[in-house]
């Protein structure tokens, strides 16, 4: 059973798309990847994805968990496999006013 996000721990895992939405094409080979993290945190009992968010150039992945390390090591695999680059990953400790760790990655 899933618990509140503030409770939990957020990986916020940002792409870079080349355009404000990406294509039908790019999208679709996201939607692969959302279920390929999804299974892989099912697998590992490490946390589940909240959802996604694209605009602005970007396509946003929420995923929650109890360690935001452990969600983010089941996640890198897999994210740096994704067919279009990405930009940062947030690693938000439980809080509405808590700061995350910001990793950024170069193309």
């Amino acid at each position: 059973m899933e618990t509140s996000p503030y409770l939990e721990d957020l990986v916020l895992v940002v792409f870079a798309l080349d355009t404000e939405f990406g294509d039908d094409s790019t999208l679709e080979q996201m939607w692969a990847v959302e279920d390929r993290a999804a299974a892989a945190l099912e697998t590992s009992g490490s946390g589940y994805i909240d959802g996604n968010e694209i605009g602005a150039s970007e396509y946003a992945l929420y995923f929650y968990g109890t360690d935001r390390e452990d969600v983010w090591q089941v996640l890198e695999p897999i994210m740096r496999d994704a067919p279009i680059p990405l930009s940062r990953v947030e690693l938000w400790p439980p809080g509405e006013s808590a700061e995350p760790t910001v990793i950024e990655f170069r193309g």
